[in-house]
């Protein structure tokens, strides 16, 4: 299973840089020399055991436009969007030997309610912690605003703190697609909520 934030390079600022420098940017052409150096290494491995590959993350929409790698490289299955009810049945079939589809996009109606996001059980990288999934801003550019938009209640953010201060994480980053409006209901900040959340960050890290 691989992930990635901008396969390509087709996301600001990558694209951008791109365009300036006349070049491909630098994720792009690291990201396809090492699946030109594991392409004989995946098919061999499908031809053993059946071997399945499938990508995803914020830029999975992006194999979109390269079907022609999603051949050359063996990719089974492209899956576009959040994963918590989704993916478990997706790689549960891949492991029993069943066909798998080409493409999967998690719509809203498929996307999981703050219920069903869990709670991280290990610390996390750089010890970020997840404050909200969406946007409201409604760009055309971007995939994110079409995602539901939900903040996450503190106690669910405290919870996640906790766990990176036990394990002696003392710096962190709060993370959403638009912090600054964290707790709001549409694009103008909610100063009173945005507050009482790095407030509750200060208690767990320095910075």
């Amino acid at each position: 299973m691989l992930s990635h934030h901008d396969y390509f390079g087709l996301n600001p600022p990558s694209s951008t840089w791109g365009v300036i420098v006349g070049k491909e940017p630098m994720n792009a052409l690291f990201f396809r020399r090492f699946m030109e150096r594991v392409a004989p290494l995946v098919r061999d491995a499908k031809a053993k055991n059946g071997l399945k590959v499938i990508v995803g993350g914020p830029a999975a929409w992006q194999w979109l436009y390269f079907p022609e790698l999603v051949e050359r490289w063996g990719i089974d299955t492209v899956f576009d969007g959040e994963g918590e009810k989704l993916i478990v049945d997706l790689v549960r079939r891949a492991l029993d030997g069943e066909p798998l589809p080409k493409y999967v996009y998690v719509g809203v109606q498929e996307a999981p309610s703050l219920e069903e996001i869990s709670t991280i059980r290990y610390p996390s990288i750089n010890g970020l912690v997840e404050i909200g999934r969406g946007c409201p801003r409604g760009c055309a550019f971007c995939s994110v605003t079409l995602r539901a938009m939900r903040w996450y209640p503190l106690e669910k953010i405290e919870q996640e703190l906790r766990v990176n201060a036990e394990a002696g994480i003392v710096d962190g980053l709060l993370h959403a697609d638009e912090v600054p409006l964290y707790g709001s209901t549409g694009v103008e900040p909610n100063p009173e909520k945005l507050i009482a959340l790095h407030k509750l960050a200060k208690r767990y890290y320095r910075r």
